[in-house]
């Protein structure tokens, strides 16, 4: 099953699945608003960016901040059951 077309993520993912920030928040938003996204995925790094837009600025977008792409699977893939995953210690280990 395809998620919703109403989200947006930006942010870079390493190998590991770590999700890390990216600059240009201001720009990608007008973007993200222009095509009528209703949530976004920020990295958790980027929290402070995205408080710092003003609310009548984020145009209406819920942002979801995230630390790893397994909680982006998640959210987006919610009938799918998946391991319990911990980043790279997981990773070491198996």
């Amino acid at each position: 099953m395809p998620p919703e077309n109403d989200y947006v993520m930006t942010g870079k993912i390493t190998l590991t699945g770590k999700v890390i920030q990216v600059c240009g928040l201001e720009i990608k938003l007008r973007a993200e608003i222009m095509i009528q996204a209703k949530y976004i995925i920020l990295p958790k790094a980027m929290e402070h960016d995205w408080n710092q837009i003003k609310e009548e600025e984020r145009g209406g977008i819920k942002a979801y901040f995230v630390e790893y792409y397994i909680e982006i699977f998640k959210m987006l893939f919610p009938r799918y059951r998946l391991p319990d995953f911990n980043g790279a210690s997981d990773l070491a280990t198996n």
